[in-house]
């Protein structure tokens, strides 16, 4: 009797440990999900805060059951073209920053805010190119800012205005691509986006509990802040930013761009990187091949006009926006006189 007394006793220690165990899984999954609880309501209340702080700088358009942000300076004068200033994927009207007070000394220029992204509501599904053109070109019509138009494309936001004029190419005049998508990304491998459906998914959850509000700056490019020290971080980085860049569909936008064709006689300004930071994420030897592709597809493209001309930014990656605005500016007065 007295050897299976000391049975129970000789598992007793294991017992304990994994009691203690479980414990301390429970108080941390409990601490972890207060956590992410205390995150979301800073966040809700901070947006709150953020609404007051960076009120839009424009106007809240209904384009059909949700509303845009437009902002447009600059006096215009009937009949000269408007300038529109249009964002890649990611990006938004704050990004046009240092461009467009100095555009609205020669002109009327609007910037604005895709649907998801900065001020604007969340929009409907599908997000093409296509899609994406119609909404500007609703959005402009119901704000009252008439063509022509001089359009103004960065990145992914080439795609949106080289559709916007294979639809109204009597209203488009000019344009400007900088540093834009090339159709024919989605069909080499080597340009494979680095940007995850799962990846966006797990930095919208965590805009949602508060990590870009205490990341701060140091969530978003350096260059941004040096240029532009008031840059709306809070008013960028919502969930609908991450929700709303994996929605934007380039595969079919390259599809839609490549049977849209050529841009015909148009003043056309092509402006590309002269720092190869787009694929840092290949290797080495990829990176090159890719760099090397895509300044070949940007002299191309220049020639999608028969009034083309190719810019190099020199010291600029690929934010050539925020890191060379002169150029941008430059090569926008450039088109304006040439269509005068």
């Amino acid at each position: 009797m007295s050897e299976h007394a000391q049975v129970p006793a000789a598992h007793s220690a294991p017992r304990r440990w994994l009691r203690l165990l479980g414990r301390i899984a429970i108080v941390v999954l409990v601490a972890l999900l207060a956590s992410l609880l205390v995150g979301f309501i800073y966040d809700t209340i901070a947006s709150r805060s953020d609404r007051q702080r960076y009120p839009p700088p424009g106007r809240l358009i209904d384009v059909g059951g949700f509303k845009l942000h437009l902002y447009c300076s600059g006096e215009g004068i009937a009949g000269e073209p408007t300038v529109i200033l249009e964002a890649g994927s990611g990006s938004a009207s704050p990004d046009w920053g240092l461009v467009q007070p100095q555009v609205s000394k020669v002109a009327r220029v609007c910037s604005y805010d895709r649907a998801g992204y900065a001020w604007s509501d969340p929009g409907s599904l599908p997000r093409t190119s296509a899609d994406l053109a119609r909404e500007l070109h609703t959005l402009l019509s119901n704000a009252g800012e008439a063509g022509p138009y001089v359009l103004v494309g960065h990145s992914f936001g080439g795609h949106t205005v080289r559709m916007y004029a294979h639809q109204h190419p009597q209203d488009v005049v000019g344009m400007v691509l900088v540093d834009a998508r090339l159709e024919s990304e989605s069909s080499n491998p080597l340009f494979a986006s680095s940007r995850s459906d799962a990846n966006l998914a797990f930095w919208e959850f965590m805009a949602r509990v508060g990590f870009f509000r205490l990341a701060g700056k140091y969530a978003w490019p350096p260059i941004f802040f040096s240029k532009m020290p008031d840059y709306p971080i809070g008013v960028m980085a919502r969930p609908s930013f991450f929700a709303t860049s994996r929605h934007e569909d380039a595969t079919a936008s390259d599809m839609q761009v490549q049977a849209a064709g050529s841009l015909g006689d148009i003043p056309l300004a092509v402006i590309v990187h002269g720092v190869p930071d787009m694929f840092g994420y290949l290797p080495a030897d990829q990176a090159a091949q890719a760099e090397e592709i895509w300044q070949a597809g940007q002299r191309k493209l220049a020639e999608s006009s028969a009034n083309g001309r190719f810019m190099l930014a020199e010291g600029s990656g690929h934010f050539i926006p925020v890191e060379r605005p002169d150029l941008v500016v430059d090569a926008i007065r450039q088109v304006l006189q040439a269509v005068e």
